[in-house]
């Protein structure tokens, strides 16, 4: 039985993870991979397409969704990039520029894509609540934010 390329091999480090993720993604035919946070439930659809066209159509050799507390929402690479992860602080404020510095020293071409926001804290939570406030809300997140507990 084949597991979905979606199901990541555990390992040591988040960057262990997303090496391993996106070079299966590519290994398994795909012209381009892309990760994705799982708490930036604002990261439009559009701005994914347009990190595929960029890797596909050899814009660049990574692109990076970068987000408002110095990590990223989305990483994408048309190619396997050894070491690129290789050091880097996650989940701090240092998270996006180190990998942009591992991206330089390895001679790849980055492109940023527009800066985004995740959801860490309540104060984020209430962020969320504002962005969305208007808009056509996914249903489970608009389902979560009217529970008590938010």
């Amino acid at each position: 039985m084949t597991r979905p390329a979606a199901v990541a091999v555990m390992a040591e480090d988040l960057g262990e993870r997303l090496t391993r993720l996106l070079d299966r993604l590519l290994d398994d035919g795909h012209a381009c991979a892309i990760a994705m946070d799982s708490d930036g439930p604002t990261l439009p659809a559009g701005r994914v397409a347009q990190a595929a066209a960029a890797l596909t159509g050899g814009e660049a050799d990574v692109v990076i969704g970068p987000s408002d507390d110095g990590g990223d929402d989305l990483i994408g690479v048309a190619r396997r990039h050894p070491g690129l992860f290789d050091g880097v602080p996650w989940s701090t404020a240092q998270t996006r520029e180190a990998t942009l510095a591992r991206a330089r020293a390895l001679g790849l071409r980055v492109l940023l894509r527009a800066r985004g926001f995740d959801v860490d804290t309540p104060a984020d939570l209430a962020r969320l609540r504002s962005a969305l406030g208007g808009r056509d809300t996914p249903a489970r997140t608009a389902a979560f934010l009217r529970t008590p507990a938010c």
